[in-house]
């Protein structure tokens, strides 16, 4: 059950097939198990939990519920939760008990949702490890050696180890978006003014902005519908529609681009980060996975080509059984984190402390590769294929039909990852004119 989406635990809780009750226990169980080993948690909320478990319960009876009623949540400790304590990580504030809701979780109360508790954060939201805290230090969930991130660090664990489906945090200069990157999230700063700063302990008050912390851009979107609006509490909201942000997930990404100033790519840098710039900068739409370890980088497209660089051949050996590890561990991630794919390396990996040519070489294949299979269609139709869309390294096939997707996935040695994608790890010069002839003839 904490594997799911939003979409799919409202599902559940609308059709019935488990209660609020049910549903905020098994989180509050999976708390008590494991917070003590991360804390995530500075304070659980297990009673008053279970009462709106019991509230939100009713109104799904009553069919008077919305999206996201019975869910679960968490908030970080920097939002004021009447009658929860709220004590932004501080010796100053450990026994403040708030007499009011913020706004944000006022109107994410309305909205039904369950607070389970109040997440560990760096002290006053000022540090970006999670290591400042009064309550101590947070884990990461992933490696418990490693920090996850802050200031929202203890809301990034808890989603990151499914001690809550989604939670609240906010980011002043990063804080959301950096313990989401380092705990494998999805974290989104909205614009300022988007959602009400009224009872959100400051830290700097003409960057503060709350936002949700997330397993996928949809639950994020999903949570952040309810999170925005005009306040008239907070001089600086935005009187303005907010719009369904979920709208538009499904849309095309052909034609946008996505810009990575360059001063982020200086002098210093470790080997990894460097050449997944040179990635980026030679190969078109190439997937790249995660960099997995210091002075080591995993690179994975979908020539199933992996290479690790270090600073010479004996470090990116003694590497190798580290990086295969954290594939594992990728590998075991929930498909809505985009990696499920990237535990595909762990065949027989490169090893390269001359990466530069290699890289060039792989680059020039890639673009080869693609090329001459659109030309090869094309050739063998007479039809123009620029409705084959380029997405993460994957020729789309729009135009097939499951039935027809399913004669071409039958072709022995076609790896399809779904109904209308191909995988471009699968064409090679031996097979391309049998998936030409497949493709042709389901058209």
């Amino acid at each position: 059950m904490h594997t799911k989406s939003l979409s799919e635990l409202s599902t559940s809780l609308h059709n019935g097939e488990i209660s609020s009750v049910e549903l905020t226990q098994h989180y509050l169980d999976r708390i008590n198990a494991h917070n003590t080993e991360l804390n995530a948690y500075i304070t659980v909320s297990e009673d008053h939990a279970l009462q709106q478990a019991q509230l939100a319960d009713q109104r799904l009876q009553q069919k008077t519920a919305g999206k996201l009623t019975g869910i679960p949540l968490a908030h970080k400790d920097i939002f004021c939760t009447k009658g929860i304590r709220t004590s932004c990580a501080s010796k100053m504030l450990d026994s403040f008990i708030s007499p009011y809701d913020a706004t944000v979780v006022e109107k994410i109360n309305d909205a039904g949702m369950v607070t389970l508790g109040k997440t560990n954060m760096d002290e006053f939201a000022m540090g970006s490890s999670n290591e400042t805290s009064f309550y101590g230090n947070v884990k990461n969930p992933w490696d418990n050696n490693k920090v996850p991130g802050g200031s929202s660090g203890g809301s990034a664990a808890a989603v990151a180890a499914n001690l809550a489906p989604i939670a609240t945090g906010t980011d002043t200069g990063g804080s959301i978006r950096q313990p989401a990157s380092l705990c494998n999230l999805t974290g989104l700063k909205p614009t300022y003014g988007r959602i009400s700063r009224y009872g959100m302990i400051a830290f700097a008050s003409s960057l503060d902005q709350a936002g949700p912390m997330a397993k996928s851009a949809e639950d994020a979107a999903l949570l952040l519908n309810e999170m925005a609006g005009f306040d008239q509490r907070d001089s600086t909201s935005v009187d303005r529609e907010v719009p369904d942000y979920t709208a538009s997930l499904n849309d095309s990404l052909n034609g946008l681009k996505i810009g990575l100033p360059k001063e982020y790519f200086g002098e210093g840098l470790d080997a990894d980060v460097y050449g997944l710039r040179y990635l980026i900068e030679h190969v078109p739409e190439v997937v790249i996975a995660a960099s997995l370890s210091k002075n080591m980088g995993l690179y994975r497209e979908r020539t199933g080509l992996a290479i690790f660089v270090g600073p010479d051949t004996r470090t990116a050996e003694a590497t190798v059984s580290q990086a295969k590890a954290a594939a594992r561990r990728i590998y075991s991630m929930p498909p809505a984190h985009g990696a499920l794919l990237a535990g595909r390396v762990l065949g027989d990996p490169i090893l390269r402390t001359d990466w530069e040519t290699e890289l060039t070489e792989m680059c020039a294949r890639i673009n080869g590769l693609r090329s001459e299979f659109q030309r090869r269609l094309e050739e063998a139709t007479g039809r123009d294929f620029g409705f084959i869309a380029k997405e993460n390294g994957m020729f789309s096939f729009l135009g097939l039909s499951e039935e027809q997707a399913q004669r071409v996935r039958s072709e022995r040695g076609l790896y399809m990852l779904n109904s209308s994608r191909i995988n471009i790890a699968s064409l090679n010069a031996a097979n391309m004119d049998r998936v030409v002839a497949a493709v042709t003839s389901v058209l």
